[in-house]
């Protein structure tokens, strides 16, 4: 078989699965000089002698930049849109082919050159064209590769694809658009725009990160959904359009199924005649780089935006466009665009079948403890070794992801598909582990005691790893310092401020006058209840006068009603004067600016506290609080700008979530990170309920700390390792799971 392969780019990023890769022959440039590549025992091809004509399909291309950029091979493009790379020898000898009437000729006129075919190799490389369908009047018998060809039906089911024709008639018409869009002063400004995004995501970043409050509520999910659907579709858009800047074609777009998650692909593979791979690379990177083009749009209209709900949407934006397109896109583990990027720049196109084969003698070798070959690898680089037992594990990592999160999101259906996935994925392949281990232990290359004290030490370093790696990598939750109790002045009756007796901050004896309220309506109700009490006292001094009982006690009446209301409302035109409840120190936002605004029945216009009795009050969403409600401490890491961070037990956490901010400082409309809806009654409103919590602060760390100053607490698992956690829900567990009948 001649140094010749498919390269597959069906699909490009999205559209494949990791375990859909063809196995093919070595293709190391080193080999192209005499033979190709050609390692198999050609004892029988040889005694056969070669065709006197062999005519090629003339819909069959030969491209040759490769060979004059120095990489020592070309490419050869089938009518189906299908590529193979072949050495540079076999590339001299099928463009004799095409010019020369006979085999033989064709040999006579590629012996010019100095890398010329072997006459051994000739006969090999005869077949192999036969059996692709290069030959005129012969039919291809190679098997296809790619993604449709190979796997099972659980494979085809968890990355289908529904191809929905060819886009190229499009874009050819919008390729005007392309050119400068794709060119390098765009590319650079983009790149420009998404540093600059970066830029103001570090500088804000406790603000940024409080944007993601209520992140993983339902009504939020499906939103993000849908966003990162629509983001797929531009980054797919985003290779099309900078294959065909270069000339490529696209000959197929569609909708791909990845493990049901839908998203677009588009079949650049194109991209293999340009004539430099620096172009392939850039149509290769094009979708993450408008991705994070968007990224960073998205990130200057969250810091310039004064609406919660704008902000909340360019976060999530800004969260979809660069957290995931980094993570599974720029991911070289995957056969993603990360991959193939990798293999232009190393020019190791094969990357992923040399890594599944050094995988494989990396088990045999390292972990089963059997004797294996190192497999032929086409440098001697330790990072190929490295990448290869990288992608193995990431591969079952992301398998064994996959299949729990259908369970988790699928409900029942997801459950039979994880259960199919876990059998044919996992159970299959480790019954032939287990097979082809007896068949070892048969022929005495397998020793199971040493396999058994290797596999125990690498799972006690598996697990001693679980107890280094921290299970909390969650943000923080927003509070409050407050008094405790706290002293919350509230205006007993409605009104205009008209004078403030006291500055913030400044210290109050008990019953000192605050603020003065004035409220015309109650003095006016005043003076008129005034004056129909004494019209009444005259009338009762009138029927005293005349001896009429009657009447007498009619008015008596009358004038007790009277002075009720009016003993009422002298009361609330004394409470429109606030004064101290007790001594202390006075809190209160901006009181002086309250000058004449108008107050509210009810509403908090300050506090007033003892400096060394103050508490912290948390907001923390109801996922947090559901995992603080498990446990027996309930511990927090809290954290106060200005001061060092110290572990603080919540003594009190209310038992319902409620939508009414925890303190109205704390939500957006204040300068806080907590997003709220404005109601009908001007009202805040939170859009996801939380719980609030309580932290009591010693006396030495109250006087260290101000009241109404903004804190923020890391609850639940501060401290605790990964293996904590699972030790721990171990733990919680067994007692509920050993119950004997009949006890």
């Amino acid at each position: 078989m001649p140094d010749a392969r498919p390269i597959q780019l069906e699909g490009h990023a999205e559209a494949q699965s990791p375990e859909i890769v063809p196995d093919v022959a070595s293709d190391d440039p080193s080999l192209g000089n005499d033979t190709g590549a050609l390692q198999a025992d050609r004892s029988s091809d040889r005694a056969a002698s070669l065709p006197a004509h062999l005519p090629l399909n003339l819909d069959w291309q030969l491209f040759d930049h490769d060979s004059r950029a120095g990489r020592g091979y070309s490419v050869l493009e089938s009518p189906d849109g299908e590529y193979y790379r072949v050495g540079s020898s076999e590339s001299h000898f099928i463009a004799s082919l095409l010019k020369s009437p006979s085999v033989e000729a064709a040999i006579a006129e590629q012996a010019r050159h100095t890398n010329a075919l072997q006459y051994s190799s000739i006969l090999p490389l005869c077949q192999w064209l036969a059996s692709i369908g290069a030959v005129q009047g012969v039919a291809a018998t190679a098997k296809k590769t790619g993604a449709d060809s190979k796997g099972n039906w659980v494979n085809k089911i968890l990355f289908a694809r529904l191809p929905l024709g060819s886009p190229d008639r499009i874009l050819q018409k919008a390729n005007a658009l392309f050119q400068p869009a794709f060119s390098i002063p765009m590319t650079l400004a983009g790149l420009g725009l998404a540093l600059v995004g970066l830029l103001i995501a570090v500088s804000n970043w406790s603000s940024f990160l409080g944007s993601f409050e209520g992140l993983f509520s339902p009504l939020r999910g499906i939103w993000l959904l849908f966003m990162w659907i629509a983001l797929k579709f531009v980054h797919e858009c985003a290779h099309a359009g900078a294959c065909r800047r270069y000339g490529g074609s696209v000959k197929q777009a569609g909708i791909a199924l990845f493990a049901f998650m839908p998203v677009a692909f588009v079949d650049v593979t194109s991209s293999w005649k340009f004539d430099s791979r620096w172009k392939r690379l850039h149509v290769t990177l094009a979708g993450i780089w408008i991705e994070l083009v968007v990224a960073g749009a998205s990130m200057l209209v969250w810091f310039y935006s004064t609406s919660p709900i704008w902000q909340s949407f360019a976060a999530d934006l800004v969260l979809a466009a660069s957290v995931s397109t980094i993570v599974f896109n720029l991911n070289p583990l995957m056969k993603f665009d990360g991959y193939f990027a990798l293999a232009d720049i190393t020019g190791i196109d094969n990357l992923h079948q040399y890594g599944q084969h050094y995988a494989r003698y990396f088990g045999k070798r390292f972990i089963l403890g059997l004797s294996a070959s190192i497999p032929e690898l086409p440098t001697d680089r330790i990072w190929i070794r490295v990448y290869a037992v990288a992608a193995a594990c990431w591969r079952f990592f992301a398998l064994v992801g996959i299949l729990i999160g259908l369970a988790s999101l699928l409900e029942g259906a997801g459950k039979v598909l994880a259960i199919l996935g876990a059998l044919c994925f996992l159970l299959l392949p480790g019954l032939k582990l287990i097979q082809f281990l007896c068949k070892n232990y048969r022929g005495g290359e397998l020793r199971p005691i040493r396999l058994v004290l290797r596999l125990s030490l690498i799972t006690s370093l598996l697990v001693g790893c679980l107890f280094l790696i921290p299970a909390n990598f969650r943000h923080t939750s927003p509070g409050i310092v407050e008094y405790d109790p706290p002293s919350v002045l509230r205006a007993e009756t409605e009104g205009f401020i008209e004078q403030i007796f006291v500055s913030e901050g400044e210290t109050v004896e008990k019953g000192q006058p605050i603020l003065k309220l004035r409220n015309d309506e109650l003095a006016g109700s005043l003076r008129e209840l005034a004056a129909r009490r004494e019209q009444i006292l005259q009338k009762v001094r009138a029927s005293r006068w005349n001896n009429d009982d009657s009447q007498l006690e009619d008015k008596r009446f009358e004038l007790e009603d009277i002075q009720n209301q009016y003993e009422h409302l002298q009361q609330q035109h004394e409470n429109l004067t606030l004064c101290a409840p007790h001594a202390g120190r006075v809190v209160s936002r901006k009181l002086a600016s309250k000058l004449g605004t108008f107050v509210a029945l009810g509403a908090d216009l300050g506090a007033i506290g003892d400096e060394g009795k103050k508490r912290l009050k948390l907001s923390l969403s109801s996922w947090e609080a559901s995992r603080l409600s498990t446990r027996s401490q309930k511990m927090a890491r809290i954290y106060i700008p200005g001061s060092a961070s110290w572990k603080a037990e919540i003594f009190r956490m209310e038992s319902r979530a409620s939508d009414i901010p925890a303190d109205i400082s704390l939500t957006a409309e204040n300068g806080g990170c907590l997003s709220v809806l404005q109601n009908a009654e001007n009202d805040f409103r939170l859009l996801e309920p939380r719980v609030t919590a309580y932290v009591t602060l010693s006396r030495e760390k109250a006087l260290t700390v101000h009241c109404g100053q903004r804190c923020y607490a890391r609850a639940g698992g501060w401290g605790r390792s990964l293996g904590d956690e699972i030790l721990a829900l171990i733990l919680q567990q067994t007692p509920a799971k050993i119950s004997w009948p009949g006890f």
